[in-house]
């Protein structure tokens, strides 16, 4: 399944994992799905999705796709920023507690 095929001048692939984004002039794409393989070749850019059903007649299959861009040698910069404002909460610390080390590790449960 390939989504948002179009042309564009030199892209890339920045990134070297599932999902990464493609740059091009000054501009980025990015998928919200991190399942997507992100290609460049030759001028053109595809997203691609294995499936590992095929396509129900019918039901509608959706991804969203992000399109963004940035200053001059901001790349990482803007990308950051538009991470951020893209997530469901900000970047932050975020504690995590694992309570079953505390609470039978050494003891059997009953």
């Amino acid at each position: 399944f390939s989504m948002l095929p179009f042309h564009s001048q030199a892209p890339f692939v920045y990134g070297a994992i599932n999902s990464s984004p493609i740059v091009s002039d000054s501009f980025f794409i990015t998928p919200q799905n991190p399942l997507v393989n992100t290609r460049a070749y030759e001028g053109g850019v595809s997203q691609l999705i294995p499936l590992k059903l095929p396509l129900a007649q019918g039901k509608p299959l959706s991804y969203r796709t992000y399109v963004g861009t940035f200053g001059e040698g901001q790349l990482r910069r803007d990308f950051n920023r538009f991470l951020n404002e893209a997530r469901d909460r900000p970047y932050a610390p975020y504690l995590h507690y694992n309570s079953w080390l505390d609470i039978g590790f050494f003891n059997p449960y009953t």
